[in-house]
């Protein structure tokens, strides 16, 4: 097995005609399901539905991205770190598009040092939105 010179990491992964074949099946049929989701969402005006939707999309490009990162490791090894980060950015939409939720329906300001320990406060009758009366 070959190694990059100076920093251990092998030149290349072996060939994997199962990852591909998962990678490439899985981002597809989660892009139709994500697909068909939306549209049957939006015609029952389901909020649930398009969230999942949006899930499914993001399992789509979760699968395209395994493929898309093992294809540019088997030509270049300097670059290992790609996967972790579009899982790094995959996880920060999903964050952003919960707290773009959150906001929009409920109509309550988000206290982010509770966010981020994991408490959440009292919320106080002003801030009630129309779905909590």
């Amino acid at each position: 097995m070959k190694v990059v010179k100076g920093s251990g990491l092998p030149a290349a992964l072996p060939k994997d005609d199962f990852l591909f074949s998962v990678s490439i099946l899985s981002g597809i049929l989660c892009s139709i399901l994500a697909v068909l989701k939306f549209m049957l969402g939006k015609v029952l005006t389901s909020r649930a539905l398009i969230t999942d939707g949006f899930n499914s999309l993001v399992g789509g490009v979760m699968g395209f991205s395994i493929l898309l990162s093992a294809e540019v490791f088997k030509h270049n090894a300097a670059v290992w770190y790609l996967d972790g980060s579009i899982g790094v950015l995959i996880g920060l939409t999903i964050f952003a598009y919960g707290v773009n939720k959150h906001q929009v329906f409920t109509e309550c300001p988000i206290p982010w040092t509770l966010v981020i320990t994991g408490f959440r406060r009292d919320i106080t009758q002003e801030h009630l939105s129309v779905a909590q009366l």
